[in-house]
């Protein structure tokens, strides 16, 4: 099965991720002192060719982010975003000029999976109205009754994503699942923390596993070591997704591949298994 990364540009924030706090509760998070910018992160959206069809998983951020105008009133985004997060977005990184420069037509995509409805995984959505949009039940209700890191007012207007929710058996440590594909071997698992309905893709090819993993943590290293992504809606929740992962990678050949970690590529090249 081929699978691609996709770099959607970079993103830099005000405090360097490991000392970053976590926070539970209706505010915005507080990192708003002045801080250190830490080392620039990548933004990765993956292609998966799979026989039943296209998948993309995430969709980046757009290069609209920089615009004055691109938070249309959403004042709480934007002063958290504006003050902590630098992106660098060039327009051909854009998700549709990407699949284009590799041979593909957005409107092929048979399903694009969301981790979650933050601006840097979902503000390419706007490329895939012929696709089938998934995102779990629970993080679309949360960010439409109080957006969180979505930019809600810039979805399209036919925006109407099939809403996931789990059913057991699930797979290994996570009781339960939605298996996205007839032969069940691309599953939708819970893992969340990060955000309310943070979700994660398992793609089976042959014996292993490729685990696309969104914000879970920031990087392989911060998995291996516990270490909960440094913005967090639920400590409680993050810590016990990492312990899924964990526990579901000591019994499977697992390729972890976060959304931000500039090792994921190499891994994936390699079949490099946790």
């Amino acid at each position: 099965m081929k699978i691609t990364p996709l770099l959607m540009g970079s993103l830099a924030a005000r405090l360097p991720p490991r000392v970053r706090r976590s926070f539970d509760s209706s505010r915005p998070p507080e990192i708003l002192e002045p801080e250190p910018w830490s080392e620039a992160l990548p933004i990765y959206a993956f292609l998966v060719e799979h026989p039943e069809g296209l998948i993309v998983v995430d969709t980046g951020q757009s290069p609209d982010v920089n615009q004055p105008d691109y938070f249309r009133g959403d004042s709480v985004s934007e002063q958290f975003l504006r003050q902590n997060f630098r992106f660098d977005i060039a327009p051909e990184q854009e998700i549709g000029a990407q699949l284009e420069a590799l041979g593909v037509r957005p409107r092929d995509v048979r399903w694009v999976v969301l981790t979650h409805l933050h601006t840097d995984h979902a503000d390419g959505i706007g490329a895939f109205p012929h696709a089938e949009i998934l995102v779990s039940r629970r993080e679309f209700e949360a960010q439409v009754r109080r957006p969180r890191g979505a930019n809600v007012r810039r979805w399209p207007s036919w925006f109407s994503p099939r809403l996931v929710e789990y059913y057991p058996p699930g797979v290994g440590p996570f009781s339960e699942s939605y298996p996205l594909t007839k032969h069940e071997d691309v599953q939708m698992v819970p893992l969340e923390g990060h955000s309310t309905g943070h979700a994660g893709l398992i793609v089976w090819d042959g014996p292993q596993a490729i685990l696309f993993a969104g914000d879970a943590t920031e990087n392989q290293a911060d998995l291996l070591a516990g270490r909960i992504p440094g913005i967090a809606r639920s400590a409680t929740e993050a810590r016990a997704s990492l312990e899924r992962i964990r526990e579901f990678a000591r019994g499977t050949p697992t390729i972890y591949l976060p959304t931000h970690d500039p090792a994921g590529p190499a891994r994936l090249a390699a079949r490099e298994i946790i």
